[in-house]
């Protein structure tokens, strides 16, 4: 009987150790994706800075090779340029910003109705 027990009582420990080294695994697994998830972000991060910082130089040579008023008019393409780009991404903001209105207040008035439904 107290062979049984004590059988018992280490197969129980046993278990309850599983169990914990489960759930360590569990997070360690999750703490390693999410790590994996900011790297990738990260090297996303400095691939752009790097072709920014590379676009950057190839400009600051181009200007470096130009006399007064070849880099002014050089400047003024680049910054006529740069508008319509900018312009370009408010545009595509916009078109965005109205695709998403009907489904933002679609979510507003779900989230009225379920906390209204809690009080």
């Amino acid at each position: 009987r107290a062979l049984e027990e004590e059988l018992q009582a280490r197969l129980a420990q046993a278990i309850h150790r599983w169990e914990g080294e489960k759930v360590t695994r569990l997070e360690t697994e999750r703490a390693a994706a999410r790590l994996r998830a900011t790297l990738r972000g990260e090297r996303a991060t400095a691939a752009k800075k790097a072709a920014a910082l590379g676009e950057a130089t190839s400009k600051l040579e181009q200007y470096a090779a130009l006399d007064g008023h070849e880099l002014f008019n050089q400047r003024l393409r680049d910054a006529e340029r740069n508008q319509e780009i900018a312009l370009d991404e408010a545009r595509l903001l916009r078109d965005q910003l109205e695709v998403l209105r009907p489904s933002l207040a679609e979510a507003e008035a779900e989230a009225a109705i379920s906390l209204a439904a809690e009080l």
